[in-house]
């Protein structure tokens, strides 16, 4: 894919209507790949700005911490760039949904610092840029199967920062 190109982004039916909350965050009137550098620019700034003073804060009881929310989107952003390796690449498999919360019990996040986590999510987040800036345009319209739904390697492409974009307002709105 050439540096500019357009991904277009998919109908509601390529993605599983979970998932629309992330898909609405994106428009689709940017360069994707530049969206993903500023967005992960400004999320490592906010958290180093606005969240590191509250890295083990948790504004209810049963809910993440901020590091536990930072380790989710890395968790997710690995998941999903799977999903669209393997929706890319004409694998056939139907791809299972996954429990978030587990993932979150079962890793070791709130006794990590927040600047490995900070460096991590920059290598997953590089990692996908890498595996997005090679596809081919029309591998972005492959659909396969996740969580029980059709899902294209567009939509994918979308929810990934999407996700993001959805937990940052949930850092704002409920731990600052």
């Amino acid at each position: 894919m050439q540096a500019g190109t357009k991904i277009k982004k998919p109908q509601e039916g390529l993605y599983h209507p979970f998932f629309k909350r992330y898909m609405d965050q994106i428009s689709e009137d940017q360069d994707l790949i530049a969206f993903y550098v500023k967005q992960f620019n400004e999320f490592k700034k906010f958290v180093q700005s606005e969240l590191i003073s509250i890295q083990d804060y948790a504004y209810a009881e049963g809910k993440w911490s901020v590091k536990e929310v930072i380790g989710h989107c890395i968790d997710v952003e690995r998941i999903m760039s799977y999903r669209l390796l393997s929706i890319a690449r004409g694998d056939r498999t139907s791809l299972p949904g996954f429990d978030e919360d587990p993932y979150v019990e079962e890793s070791n996040f709130s006794n990590r610092s927040v600047e490995s986590l900070l460096e991590e999510f920059e290598v997953v987040r590089k990692s996908t840029m890498l595996l997005i800036k090679n596809l081919l345009l029309s591998d972005f319209e492959r659909v396969g199967e996740s969580n029980g739904s059709p899902t294209s390697v567009s939509a994918l492409a979308y929810m990934i920062p999407g996700h993001l974009s959805h937990h940052v307002q949930v850092l704002k709105e409920r731990y600052l």
